[in-house]
């Protein structure tokens, strides 16, 4: 997988599922709120942390939250993550997730474990688009080692 260390904004892009946004976006959504910085314009188009650079693996296909598709999520996602540190990233942002009636599930482990072995990183897990409400905030928020935002 190859690392642009001198990019401006976007320092790796691993296509995991079609190179597509599906309809929901939110990763693509949530990075720019991140990251977000224009490059030759003013404005107040930026993301709390502009000077960012992104290490992206779109796992998009044909998601479509409002219908419950999501994305085409490997098994094992630590490989994503192991990636994004050859990259230099030391924080992972997670902006999918799946209804799990606030039960701890594989995906919660895996980055519960992690974080164990990897203690210099911080993952950042949105908290998802089903709410307000009980019960609509699921994986991977239920991990015990991550930030859940909203």
């Amino acid at each position: 997988m190859n690392v642009y260390p001198n990019s401006r904004k976007v320092v790796q892009y691993y296509n995991y599922a079609n190179g597509r946004d599906g309809n929901g976006g939110h990763g693509t959504a949530v990075t720019s709120t991140i990251a977000g910085k224009r490059s030759y314009s003013q404005g107040v188009a930026v993301g709390v942390a502009p000077n960012a650079k992104i290490a992206f693996f779109d796992i998009s296909d044909n998601s479509d939250p409002d219908n419950g598709v999501c994305c085409c999520v490997p098994s094992n996602f630590r490989v994503f993550l192991n990636q994004a540190r050859l990259a230099g990233a030391k924080i992972h942002n997670i902006s999918w997730g799946s209804a799990t009636d606030n039960n701890y599930i594989t995906y919660d482990c895996i980055l519960d474990s992690f974080i164990y072995y990897d203690q210099d990183s911080i993952i950042v897990v949105a908290a998802g688009n089903k709410g307000p409400g009980a019960n609509t905030v699921g994986s991977s928020t239920n991990a015990k080692n991550v930030i859940t935002g909203r």
